[in-house]
């Protein structure tokens, strides 16, 4: 099985809520459906955890998005991971997972997010 992954950050005090509620809207509006959604605080810490899921026609399967957002102080940072969405014996993605991570990456590249090179 193939995966993709980026690492993002912005500078923020906003409360991850209003970021799931935007980008679970955006999300869907490119034809992804939330799987699963959990919000966490430990004191000043937030942690957000989202699943999607997408049905790619070239691969005749649905590719998972995770994205894990941490919100600490003005900081926020966030992993997207895209996998699944193989096909055949040789489980070939053809792109979908990369796909379904780079609209995630546009998306809250329009929220202020930045890659982060490692």
């Amino acid at each position: 099985m193939s995966s993709t992954s980026i690492r993002m950050k912005r500078a923020s005090s906003e409360s991850l809520d209003t970021l799931s509620s935007t980008l679970t809207a955006d999300m869907e509006g490119t034809g992804a459906e939330l799987a699963f959604r959990n919000l966490r605080a430990e004191g000043d810490t937030e942690v957000l955890l989202m699943v999607f899921e997408k049905y790619y026609m070239r691969t005749g399967s649905y590719a998972a998005l995770v994205i894990e957002c941490i919100s600490s102080g003005n900081e926020q940072k966030a992993v997207i991971v895209g996998t699944a969405g193989g096909a055949g014996i040789w489980n070939i993605s053809y792109g979908a997972n990369n796909s379904f991570v780079q609209d995630a990456e546009r998306i809250l590249e329009h929220y202020g997010f930045e890659d982060i090179t490692d």
